[in-house]
């Protein structure tokens, strides 16, 4: 008996409120703000890196934007960009190609979905 599996993709998240709320009590409001707005904007850079560098076959790059994009998401408070990010490290890193191209397309996804759900998000300055 053949079995359908339909797949949920709405895997991306809102911020770690408690992340945030540590971000704000150490830099303060305005500094904080400053600093995700500038954050937001590398990653959705980086996410464009990441895919130039797969289309062109430079993995060595392609992993040290996804290793420097894992970092800031986990700074800002997207635990699971941050996690995903390292997934597809660990794929080049394995060189399974065929995981590679599943994981990036499921960081691609969820990248650009939180960062949309960020921006619209009413208390940030921008």
């Amino acid at each position: 008996m053949e079995r359908i599996v339909v797949l949920d993709h709405g895997d991306f998240e809102k911020f770690d409120i408690d992340q945030l709320e540590e971000l704000h009590q150490h830099l303060g409001q305005a500094c904080a703000d400053d600093v995700i707005c500038r954050v937001l904007e590398e990653l959705a850079t980086l996410l464009s890196r990441v895919e130039r560098c797969c289309r062109e076959g430079r993995r060595r790059d392609m992993r040290k934007h996804v290793r420097i994009l894992a970092q800031l998401a986990g700074q800002i408070g997207l635990p699971v960009v941050a996690r995903v990010a390292r997934d597809v490290m660990h794929c080049i890193d394995s060189e399974d190609l065929v995981a590679l191209s599943a994981t990036l397309e499921r960081l691609v996804r969820t990248g650009e979905r939180s960062l949309i759900e960020i921006w619209d998000l009413k208390d940030l300055p921008i």
